[in-house]
């Protein structure tokens, strides 16, 4: 049987393992967190693309009428 000492240190190695783990997950969400904000940019600019190009569009429509 474990002594009281030995419990303590199996406890304390699982908390610092789980910590350990909690860290790597937290670096996961953060770089996820990182590529859905570039994503997010990209789109937004994509969207001011596509405004533009529907802008000069409707601009040389109007021009033809």
């Amino acid at each position: 049987m474990l002594t009281e000492k030995a419990k303590r240190n199996i406890t304390f190695e699982e908390i610092k393992q789980k910590a350990e783990d909690y860290d790597v997950l937290i670096g996961y969400y953060q770089e996820q967190a990182k590529e859905l904000k570039e994503t997010k940019e990209l789109l937004l600019m994509e969207r001011g693309a596509v405004q533009g190009v529907l802008l000069a569009l409707e601009t040389l429509t109007t021009k033809q009428s």
